[in-house]
């Protein structure tokens, strides 16, 4: 529904402000659902981009997948599913799929978040790839808030993402 309000990108910019991040270290993550109305969610799009934040749609290919949603928005990230990342290194049909999302991404000029990576031969298939970026349990667990305080401490202010590089 954020996607369908007008001042969503202004709401965005103040907690930026209010945090002092620049809107270039923060990503939107859209699900196909929220793009199924286009005229409702271009106008919202392209103000929250014009607003130097980035943009990407999760859980790629598990909805209401239209290709055309990739053409239509200016996106930076797609998302793939864990569904499709489980299946590589497997004789499953749909890691071809997975393939299938990353050369589209890339034709596109997007970059590619890969969700769910568990294992290292996961890990080293995507990288393989061209994939840039993953998360998983293979890089952490889930943890509280404080936990996360205390590894944003541990590791460092210029720590702010992991790439699929080991």
């Amino acid at each position: 529904e954020d996607l369908h309000s007008h001042d969503a990108q202004m709401r965005m910019r103040e907690l930026a402000q209010h945090a002092e991040i620049e809107p270039a270290s923060l990503m939107f993550e859209i699900t196909e659902r929220g793009l199924m109305a286009p005229e409702k969610a271009r106008n919202v799009l392209l103000a929250v981009r014009a607003g130097g934040f980035r943009m990407a749609i999760d859980d790629f290919g598990t909805g209401h997948s239209n290709l055309s949603y990739l053409a239509t928005y200016e996106l930076d990230f797609l998302k793939i599913d864990k569904m499709f990342v489980d299946t590589l290194g497997t004789e499953a049909p749909t890691s071809l799929v997975t393939f299938h999302i990353i050369d589209l991404a890339r034709s596109l000029g997007m970059q590619v978040i890969a969700e769910g990576v568990e294992t290292e031969t996961q890990r080293d298939i995507l990288q393989a790839r061209g994939v840039q970026y993953a998360q998983g349990w293979l890089f952490g667990r889930p943890m509280s808030i404080q936990e996360l305080q205390g590894f944003i401490a541990q590791v460092g202010p210029g720590v702010r993402h992991a790439s699929v590089s080991p």
